[in-house]
C-alpha cells in the first residue's frame, strides 16, 4: 500500500507525509524533476495511444544553450502506432497582478498555457506570456492563440481582480468560452502536489519546440533576469516553501484543481 501511496503522491510529499522525513535532500526538496517529463512533435488532432519513457542516453535531448536548466531533457522513448482524437483541449490564463503587468515596472504578466488531454496524458502544447494587464492587445492575443490551437474552453484565475480580465475578455469577444477559476491556498503547495506525481508517472508531455520557446520569450529582459522568466527554470526550482515560487512569467503550468482536465 505503501508504494503505491509513493506513486500516487510522488516522492517527497510521500518521505513528507508518509515516512515523517522533514529533512528532505535537495534531490527530494525540489519535487519537480525536468528528466520526468517527455519532448514529443505534438500533432494538433491525435496522440499517440502509449508513450514510452526511458532515460538512456538514445533518448537524451541534453541541455539547452541559454538555458539556467541544469537537468537533461528526454524525448519519448516509444510511441504506439494507434493515434486517438483528443478529449479535452483547454487554455488556462493567469492574470497580470493588478491588470497591470509590466507597465507599471512590476515584473508580473498575463501568462496562458494550452493544455491538451487524451488517454491519461496531459499534453503542454504552447505557452506564452503577455506584457500588459486587461487592454485589447491581450484580448486580441489571447484570442488569436485560442482559436490557433482550437481550444474548448478556457479558464481565467479569478483571484486577481476578481474575475475582471474574464468578464472584459467575454465582452471582446463574445465567441470564446470562458470560465473562472477561483483557486485557494498556498500557490507552491497546489502546484508541487497537482504535478510531482503527474510528472513522476510520465504523464506529461511537452511539445519539443517548447524548451526553446521558453528561452525565446525571455530574450526581452535583461540577461541577468533572463532565467526567472523562463518556465522550465521555475519547475525544477519550485519547492513547497511558501513564497519559493519566483512571481513572474508564464510558470503557471499547475492544472486546475477543482475539476477533470
Amino acid at each position: 500500500m505503501l508504494n503505491a501511496k509513493e506513486v500516487d503522491q510522488g516522492p517527497a510529499y510521500f518521505q513528507l507525509q508518509h515516512m515523517l522525513c522533514t529533512e528532505l535532500s535537495d534531490n527530494l526538496r525540489f519535487p519537480l524533476k525536468i528528466k520526468n517529463c517527455m519532448l514529443f512533435p505534438l500533432d494538433q488532432e491525435h496522440a499517440p495511444g502509449k508513450l514510452i519513457w526511458q532515460p538512456i542516453p538514445e533518448n537524451n535531448v541534453g541541455r539547452f544553450p541559454q538555458s539556467p536548466v541544469n537537468e537533461d531533457f528526454f524525448r519519448a522513448a516509444l510511441a504506439s502506432d494507434e493515434l486517438f482524437k483528443y478529449t479535452h483541449k483547454i487554455m488556462y490564463v493567469d492574470p497580470a497582478g493588478g491588470g497591470q503587468g509590466v507597465s507599471n515596472g512590476t515584473l508580473d504578466e498575463t501568462a496562458y498555457v494550452v493544455l491538451y488531454y487524451c488517454n491519461g496524458y496531459i499534453f503542454v502544447m504552447d505557452i506564452g506570456a503577455l506584457k500588459g494587464g486587461y487592454d485589447e492587445a491581450v484580448f486580441s492575443e489571447l484570442s488569436a492563440v485560442y482559436n490557433k490551437w482550437g481550444v474548448k474552453q478556457a479558464y481565467v484565475e479569478r483571484n486577481y481582480g476578481s474575475g475582471a480580465l474574464a468578464a472584459m475578455w467575454k465582452q471582446t469577444d463574445p465567441n470564446v468560452a470562458i470560465e473562472d477559476d477561483h483557486v485557494v491556498g498556498q500557490k507552491e503547495l497546489r502546484i508541487c502536489d497537482t504535478l510531482e506525481p503527474l510528472m513522476a508517472k510520465h504523464r506529461i508531455i511537452f511539445n519539443d519546440n517548447l524548451p526553446e520557446l521558453d528561452i525565446k520569450l525571455s530574450k526581452n529582459y535583461p540577461t541577468e533576469k533572463r532565467a526567472v522568466y523562463q518556465m522550465f527554470f521555475q519547475l525544477q526550482k519550485i519547492t513547497r516553501d511558501r513564497d519559493a515560487l519566483i512571481p513572474v512569467s508564464y510558470t503557471h503550468l499547475t492544472l486546475p484543481t477543482n475539476r477533470e482536465v
